[in-house]
This record gives structure tokens, C-alpha cells and sequence, in this order.
């Protein structure tokens, strides 16, 4: 089980929308003018403007702004105001600016928007959504962001503009104020107008079932119990969903709320063994927002009466040098095989690597035996553990440590056991090989599970992929005693 907080990827969510105006910057080109009768507006004394951005221009804003537009869910193209890159030698009140819309005829509208926004000087750095219905004579804002130092919000957003309806020359602003700040970055821009009935109450659960007993926790370096729940129906749309959690139904939730934008989670919490939890989730859309039922379980109780035995015999060997890193498979370069002897079974394990002797810095996995690790270094020394996990506690193993060599060609190597196409894909991913599959899983860049494919239902090799967001991912083909990871790009 790897390591999830939440899963990123939506799952049968429709949406029940009269759709207006859509503008996602493609027809763009970077560092040019903006497309399809969109402006900017720089006012009198302020210097710097909105621009457009690319996903792809890695660095650009700097200070985390590159993967915060990409968590935010700006992809290629956007609209960018980087006020750090613009630096010291002005303030900024700039807007980039809506075509006219017509909305005569609409009454229940809504903006969406992705975005990441992100302060540097406390509440000083500011970013407003506006409308006008007069040319710019008069702004009604309709959402603030601002906060603290390092204050940032991000992700899609919808904003109600009802206000606005029944006006033919209706233009959105979205404006930026601020001086040396940090940046706002905006995509896939929606003019929308509700036409859905609130969503069906989530009134069943799929996993755990309601007063579910002996119900499993993942145990690792971060404890996981997966919840799901059935996905709406056609003609029950729903658009997010936020899930509730207590240790009672006094005061529920007691633990708290997340927003989630999909209908299984796999939730990192403490849980604790042979204890009963309560759990709901609302439903919500354009229209509102649906209260679930509660429902209950109980955690599995701990038969362990001692922490695991600590794995030994490490592969690669403990001081081995000269390790070869495998570069057949250009989608997954420079690749080693981490395995281990396990001296107790039914155990979840964590993998720590590090360059430090003493794992500072180290990166932590959710890790099978066997499985890859991919974009090592050559001719560096590595230092790795082995944490292992029951109930009852963990164990580390020895510390060891290897130093790779040069990179093998493809020459070096039999063939691999499976191949992936077309890479990218759009929606539907073939899989060929010459062994038989035994489980196949979806990775993200984080790390998270997206997608655990139903084997016995796939047809020809075939993995359905349109669920997921546009990006970069990785297939792990499980086939007996060995596992094989892919790299693809989902476009």
C-alpha cells in the first residue's frame, strides 16, 4: 500500500452546468498577448502586468510557485502576475480582464476557476475576483484573498456572480494588488449556470461498511484506512464532497472535515486498534450542499505482542560498489531493485534513502520487497534502512549502503516484462508483455495511488485512464516475485 494522504484523482463526478464562457489559455503563446478578447489593465502608478505562464517553465514564479500552480490545477498554459519575479522597482494593481459576456436570459451563475495564490507581505499582497455590468465604470468584488505571511489558497474555486445576470455586457476581472509579493497564477476559467437539483445524500457506504467490525489499518510511518462510498449517479450530479470525522456522535465530527473532490480516500490518520469511528459524508454542487448519514466501525484489535523482527540481508549488499543502475527502459531511467529478506510475515515496510550516513534528509516510501526505485545517481553512495511495521510497533533495520557505477545500456539487459502504450495516452493505455499480470497500480509524482486496476475486468490489457488529470504517472505491473514500474504522461 503506498503512502496517501488523498487521492488526487476524480472519480464519476458529473457536473450539471449551462456552460457560458470557458477560457483555459491554449491558444495561447507564453510571454504574449492573452487570446479570445481577454485584456490586462495596469492602473496609474503601479508597474508589472499579468502575463501568460507555463506549467512547463519549471522555476517560473520561483519559491515553490512552479508546483504550487500545478496543485492549484493550472496546466500549460495560464495567467500568471508574478509579483516577486517583478521584484523591487514598483507596486502592482493590475487586472487581466474578461471579453463581454452577454448574460441576458441567465439568473443562477457561477465563476470556476483553478488557482494558486500566494502572499509574502502580510495581508498586504491581495487578490480580487470583480464584475462590472457598465465597462469598467464600476467593480462589484466577488471573493478576497489575502492573509498572513506565506498565506496561500489554491485549487478549483466557484465563486457566485448571480448578481450579474440578465446584463448583455458583463466583463470578470480578476486583479492583484501588492508590492514584492509572491504571485497568483488562474486557469480553466468557467462562466456556468446552475441547472442541477442538490445531490442525493451519500446514505450507503462501499468500505468500511456501516458497523463493520475487524476493519484492517494500514500500519506504516503513517497510518491508512480506506474509505469509499458509492459514486452518484447520472441525473445526481455532484462536484465535491466533504468527508466527517469522530471518535463520537457527541459533538460529531470531533476529529474534523476535509474536502475531498472524489469518492474514495485513503486517509492518513492515528487510528487506533479495537476502537470504533464515525464517519459521514456531504454531498454538495452548484445547487448545495446534501448532509449524509452516519455510519460507524471499528478497527481491527492488535494480536501482535511484540514489534517485527528486524529485515536483514539487504539487495544490494551492504558496501557493494560498482552498483549498476538499469537504463533499458527510457521511461523509467537509472532504476534499482530494492529487496530484503523479511523475517516476519504480513508486514507494511518504509524504505529510507538517503546520501547522509545518518538518513538527514532522508526520503521516506511505502515499499514492497522488490520493488523500483527510479532516477538515481551514478557513481554516488546511497544510505538506506528498512522500518518495518506491524500493530504493535515498528522496527528498523541496520542502516547499509551502496555506491552505484555507470548507467547499462539497453544492451545489458533481457528485455523487460512489460512495455506501455501510446505514451502519452489520452484515455485508453495498453499494456504488452510476456508474463501474466497480477495486480497493477497508477502512481503520482507525489507518490499517491490514483488507480488500483480491477485485473479480472480488464480487456485485451487495456487501462481506461480518463478519470485522470492531465501529468505525469507511473504504472507498477506486479507479475509473481517481480515488479516493474512505467512512466507515462497522461494528456
Amino acid at each position: 500500500m503506498k503512502k496517501i494522504t488523498l487521492l488526487a484523482f476524480t472519480l464519476a463526478i458529473f457536473f450539471a452546468n449551462a456552460q457560458v464562457l470557458t477560457e483555459d489559455f491554449s491558444s495561447a503563446t507564453e510571454g504574449l498577448a492573452f487570446p479570445n478578447g481577454w485584456t490586462t489593465s495596469i492602473a496609474p502608478g503601479s508597474s508589472g502586468d499579468w502575463v501568460i505562464g507555463n506549467t512547463a517553465n519549471t522555476g517560473v514564479p520561483a519559491y515553490g510557485g512552479d508546483t504550487g500552480m500545478i496543485n492549484g490545477g493550472c496546466d500549460g498554459l495560464y495567467a500568471l502576475l508574478d509579483s516577486d519575479g517583478i521584484g523591487a522597482s514598483g507596486s502592482q494593481n493590475a487586472s487581466f480582464i474578461s471579453p463581454v459576456i452577454d448574460l441576458t436570459g441567465y439568473s443562477d451563475l457561477i465563476l470556476k476557476f483553478n488557482h494558486h495564490f500566494r502572499v509574502y507581505n502580510a495581508n498586504a499582497d491581495i487578490g480580487y475576483v470583480e464584475g462590472t455590468t457598465n465597462g469598467g465604470v464600476t467593480w462589484t468584488s466577488f471573493a478576497t484573498y489575502t492573509g498572513a505571511n506565506n498565506y496561500s489558497t489554491e485549487g478549483l474555486t466557484s465563486v457566485d456572480i448571480s448578481p450579474l445576470a440578465g446584463n448583455s455586457e458583463v466583463q470578470i476581472r480578476f486583479r492583484y494588488v501588492g508590492a514584492w509579493g509572491y504571485y497568483w497564477g488562474v486557469d480553466n476559467i468557467e462562466v456556468t449556470q446552475c441547472t442541477a437539483a442538490a445531490p442525493d445524500a451519500v446514505s450507503t457506504p462501499t468500505l468500511p461498511l456501516d458497523l463493520d467490525t475487524d476493519v484492517v489499518i494500514n500500519y506504516g510511518a503513517d497510518d491508512i484506512i480506506n474509505f469509499e462510498w458509492p459514486a452518484a449517479a447520472v441525473g445526481s450530479e455532484v462536484e465535491s464532497y466533504t468527508f466527517n470525522l469522530s471518535t463520537s456522535l457527541i459533538g460529531f465530527p470531533s476529529i474534523g472535515s476535509l474536502p475531498v473532490d472524489n469518492n474514495l480516500v485513503n486517509l492518513i490518520y492515528s487510528w487506533a486498534p479495537n476502537t470504533t469511528y464515525y464517519w459521514s459524508v456531504d454531498a454538495s454542487n452548484c445547487a448545495g450542499s446534501t448532509t449524509g448519514t452516519i455510519f460507524s466501525f471499528t478497527t481491527a484489535a492488535c494480536s501482535e505482542t511484540t514489534a517485527p523482527i528486524a529485515v536483514t540481508t539487504p539487495g544490494p549488499e551492504n558496501g557493494a560498489t560498482g552498483v549498476t543502475l538499469d537504463n533499458s527502459d527510457p521511461t523509467a531511467a537509472n532504476a534499482l531493485a530494492f529487496t530484503w529478506v523479511e523475517n516476519t510475515s504480513g508486514l507494511s515496510y518504509d524504505l529510507v534513502l538517503s546520501t547522509d550516513p545518518l538518513l538527514t534528509n532522508a526520503s521516506t516510501f511505502a515499499f514492497e520487497n522488490g520493488e523500483i526505485i527510479i532516477g538515481l545517481s551514478e557513481n554516488t553512495t546511497y544510505f538506506w534502512q528498512i522500518i518495518a511495521h506491524n500493530c504493535f510497533g515498528s522496527t528498523s533495520s541496520s542502516t547499509w549502503s551502496f555506491t552505484t557505477g555507470a548507467t547499462a545500456s539497453i544492451d545489458d539487459y533481457d528485455s523487460k516484462l512489460f512495455s506501455v502504450f501510446p505514451n502519452p495516452v489520452i484515455d485508453i493505455l495498453n499494456i504488452d508483455g510476456n508474463a501474466s499480470i497480477d495486480s497493477i497500480e497508477i502512481i503520482n509524482q507525489l507518490g499517491q495511488s490514483v488507480l488500483e486496476v480491477d485485473i479480472n475486468s480488464m480487456f485485451n490489457n487495456q487501462i481506461n485512464l480518463s478519470k485522470l488529470n492531465t501529468g505525469i504517472y507511473f504504472v507498477k505491473v506486479k507479475s509473481a516475485s517481480k515488479t516493474q514500474t512505467l512512466q507515462i504522461l497522461k494528456q
